[in-house]
């Protein structure tokens, strides 16, 4: 009776580890989908922040530049600071070129009608059972069931079902074909691994971009945050502003 109970016991923490794998890719995803549409709503005004806040840095440099050079009694080269600023930049504005791309693809319509979304979920379902990598050990062991999961990740979280449906004859040929259809992997230490991922479940949903949906889901929240947003871009103008003042007065000693 007791190695009955042991087994019954087993089972059901491995169900729950399994459907808390799934939970956590449903919630990465939602926070994904929750991040798009922060940046759908709030983008433009991101961009102009970092566009400032760019231009700011920028100045600041020119300013320790030119302030280097006249420290060591030299006559200010423009052409030299306008080349190490050239250098210096270069990482920042990819981060910008990064954010445009963001925000250009958030503002696409990405929607997915309710039907679609219900089919990608349990294509998932079935596919994480079969290879996630903490359920299958050997999958994670398997550079081609490692890539397949991965691509399946990938077109989970951008809905997409047609390309589900080939991962999903692919996993199902590549698992019968290393002949794991009906084998159960024993699962070590499986109740810290329960608890871990609840721990990994709690900080999700308690964090950005998660959390953004409190502030997408209600209006006032929605016109604060504009409001937080707008007072930031006019601070960083007016310190842009006082930047250019400074920097001219290198040009005016000229």
């Amino acid at each position: 009776m007791n190695e009955i109970k042991r087994i019954k016991d087993d089972n059901s923490a491995r169900k729950l580890y399994e459907q808390l794998l799934i939970r956590r890719e449903e919630v990465k995803r939602k926070a994904k989908q929750i991040e798009q549409e922060y940046l759908a709503y709030f983008g433009d005004l991101l961009i102009k922040i970092h566009v400032i806040k760019i231009d700011c840095i920028e100045l600041k440099k020119r300013i320790e530049y030119c302030q280097q050079m006249q420290n060591k009694g030299k006559e200010i080269d423009f052409d030299k600071v306008e080349d190490m600023i050239q250098k210096d930049m270069e990482e920042y504005q990819e981060n910008l070129r990064f954010l445009c791309r963001q925000v250009e693809n958030s503002q696409k319509d990405n929607s997915v009608p309710e039907n679609i979304a219900r089919e990608c979920k349990a294509i998932f379902r079935r596919l994480a059972k079969l290879i996630h990598p903490d359920i299958n050990p050997e999958a994670a062991a398997d550079a081609t069931l490692k890539e397949v999961w991965q691509n399946i990740v990938d077109a989970y979280y951008a809905y997409d079902l047609d390309e589900l449906k080939e991962l999903e004859e692919l996993t199902n040929a590549l698992v019968n074909a290393y002949d794991m259809k009906d084998v159960v992997m024993d699962i070590p230490d499986l109740d810290e691994r329960i608890a871990e991922i609840e721990d990994d479940i709690r900080v999700i949903t308690a964090s950005e971009p998660y959390t953004y949906a409190e502030i997408l889901n209600d209006p006032l929240n929605k016109k604060e945050e504009k409001k937080k947003f707008e007072k930031e871009a006019e601070e960083f103008s007016n310190y842009r502003e006082e930047l250019k003042k400074i920097y001219a007065k290198f040009w005016e000693a000229m």
